[in-house]
């Protein structure tokens, strides 16, 4: 008899956001002869990457149950204001400063507008809560694992697993707030005494969930994010040609702790000592920017090489990303971004295209980029500029010589790939 499984995720295709790659690659890849599929998420969901109107987030034999929440797509429209697009006036840059001090305030996150409809949607299909066998909730969003609880409080038979791709209360709330931290920390622990299993993304999140939970050290498991192979089955991955390097980076800067500046304070440099020219580099940047960020940038000459194309819908992301030579990563010097290991890694090696990383030499992604000959990685903290500069040339020589236009051979392809870890949650779920 097959089990009913059941997906949370306020986050879910068509949204752009890489929060909603994971959910929905689980319910594609699940095998529907052992499950039935339901996955439970946000109609109206708040996306800072926006959404790609032209995908069909319906998979065959997964069944979708969208509950709307109370603002959805309205915070949206209010953080447009902050974009470098933005030409808005007063009163609107007033709104959207007042939405963002709103949001680091709200308990849990902004998903808890979508927490009463959700409860309520529970509570009226009560012959649904009771049939559920298997729960997967996954944040960034906790909301998700606050809905699950109330699942598991009512029917406690099912196997619950709370995916925890980013720190909430450790390594991240705790450092920032007492009061409303006493309040995550305790809704943090109640999930992790009462889910069944739980998976983290990278090694050193599991060795530090261990050690401040370690009457739960047993519940906690690796899986890593990844990749779906089909989004890039259809691209043709090809040798690049043209005379231009060109540079690609997608996403959020998440108000500069990303910071995109190193690179262009670098790219100065370079053209100073005519290791290559101006004309012949081009930085293509997708995504959300704060004004200030776009301010700081053209305080360098080489901004003249940036091109921003806001948001793009995820297909052209993809593409972008296979007929690039050059991916940039950018890691945080915090520990919550140092420690793990952002989807867009993932993608970026599923493009077989060479990465350009800054990120601290300790951070758990600047390894994986070393560990598989996928590119180069600049501390830019840590690394002298001269070191810097040589990294840079050393690009520029490939770039010349052809092989920067070569497809990347990666043998960490299979390791990454979300088929593969739908099997390691059927396989936990057996445990």
């Amino acid at each position: 008899m097959k089990k009913k499984f059941l997906i949370i995720s306020y986050s879910y295709p068509p949204a752009n956001s890489p929060a909603a790659q994971r959910p929905y690659a689980l319910a594609k890849y699940l095998d529907k002869s052992k499950f039935d599929v339901f996955v439970l998420t946000c109609g109206n969901a708040d996306s800072s990457m926006g959404f790609d109107d032209g995908f069909d987030e319906n998979i065959k034999n997964v069944t979708l149950i969208k509950v709307d929440d109370f603002l959805g797509k309205k915070a949206s429209g209010i953080r447009n204001h902050r974009t470098v697009a933005s030409n808005a006036g007063i009163i609107a840059k007033i709104k959207s400063k007042a939405f963002v001090t709103a949001r680091t305030m709200l308990f849990p996150d902004r998903a808890i507008f979508w927490l009463p409809n959700v409860y309520k949607y529970l509570k009226n299909n009560p012959i649904f809560l009771d049939s559920i066998d298997v729960l997967f909730s996954t944040s960034p969003l906790f909301s998700n694992h606050l809905a699950a609880l109330y699942i598991k409080k009512r029917n406690n038979k099912l196997k619950w697993i709370a995916d925890i791709r980013d720190f909430h209360y450790i390594e991240h709330i705790e450092h920032k707030s007492i009061l409303l931290g006493l309040l995550h920390k305790t809704v943090e622990k109640k999930v992790l005494k009462k889910t069944d299993y739980v998976t983290v993304v990278s090694e050193i999140m599991k060795q530090k969930f261990e050690n401040r939970y370690p009457k739960y050290a047993s519940k906690f498991n690796l899986l890593y994010n990844g990749f779906d192979l089909d989004d890039f089955r259809q691209l043709d991955i090809k040798p690049l040609t043209g005379d231009t390097l060109d540079i690609f980076y997608a996403g959020s800067f998440y108000s500069g702790v990303r910071t995109p500046v190193p690179l262009f304070k670098l790219l100065d440099i370079v053209f100073e000592e005519k290791i290559i020219s101006p004309e012949n580099i081009k930085v293509y940047i997708a995504g959300t920017m704060d004004e200030h960020l776009s301010l700081e940038i053209n305080k360098y000459k080489s901004a003249k090489c940036m091109e921003y194309l806001g948001r793009i819908p995820r297909s052209e992301v993809l593409y972008r990303l296979t007929n690039t030579h050059l991916l940039w990563l950018i890691i945080g010097h915090t520990k919550l971004h140092s420690i793990g290991i952002p989807i867009k890694l993932y993608e970026y090696i599923a493009a077989k295209r060479p990465i350009l990383c800054f990120a601290p030499h300790t951070a758990e992604p600047a390894n994986v980029v070393r560990e598989n000959n996928l590119g180069w990685v600049i501390d830019d903290k840590a690394d002298a500029i001269e070191i810097q500069v040589n990294n840079f040339k050393d690009i520029v020589a490939s770039f010349k010589k052809g092989t920067l236009q070569q497809p990347l051979s990666i043998d960490a392809l299979k390791k990454f790939n979300r088929e593969q870890q739908a099997e390691i949650i059927a396989r936990l779920i057996n445990k």
